[in-house]
């Protein structure tokens, strides 16, 4: 599904002299026997920093959703009193290093044939999702956009960037490459690629 718009952002962790600043923290909640989804009380979340432990034992059957800290189990958590505990490290803060413009998205359920034995209809699972993206145009902020290049950042597809709107897609990604144009006869033209790194998630505000 390709998705395409003409404003978009590029934010990048805070660092103080030359190391991003982040927080490492554990939120605990309790299970009831019924609930799958908890929200942490932090936002956008490292990768490869998140140990989630349920009745004392250390488990992987859940998605997290990094961007926005809602995270999910693949089956509800028994009942107890603080029976599950989340260890994480989250970014103490972003900075806006650069735009772009006329971008576009395509999302990739990654679909595999799944079929079972005698069956006559090939069926298909869903595996990994992914998203792949371009733009034109980009600004930078000074030369920070640039030392940002092949690194994770938050990237902000707009698709309405009215005052107190703001609807948009973000998710972590890459900006894999940029090249300029130079046309003899217009403004000079860049571009870049970019590399989804986490879900992309529809906000507001």
């Amino acid at each position: 599904m390709a998705t395409a718009g003409k404003v978009g952002a590029v934010y990048a962790p805070i660092e103080t002299d030359g190391t991003i600043d982040t927080s490492t923290t554990t939120d605990t909640f309790s299970g009831d026997g019924t609930t799958t989804t908890f929200t942490l009380t932090n936002e956008y979340i490292l990768m490869n920093s998140v140990t989630v432990t349920v009745g004392g034992s250390t488990t992987k059957a859940y998605n997290l959703n990094r961007i926005t800290g809602e995270l999910e189990f693949d089956n509800a958590p028994a009942s107890g009193t603080d029976n599950i505990t989340v260890e994480y490290t989250y970014l103490d803060g972003l900075e806006q290093v650069g735009g772009f413009f006329e971008w576009s998205v395509d999302e990739d359920a990654g679909l595999e044939e799944s079929p079972e034995f005698g069956d006559e209809v090939i069926t298909h699972t869903q595996t990994l999702e992914s998203w792949s993206g371009s733009a034109d145009m980009y600004f930078g902020v000074d030369d920070r956009f640039d030392n940002w290049i092949g690194e994770r950042v938050v990237l902000a597809f707009y698709i309405n960037d009215e005052a107190g709107t703001l609807q948009r897609f973000e998710g972590w990604g890459i900006i894999g490459t940029k090249s300029t144009t130079v046309p003899v006869d217009a403004l000079v033209e860049q571009s870049i690629d970019l590399e989804g790194q986490s879900k992309l998630v529809y906000r507001e505000g």
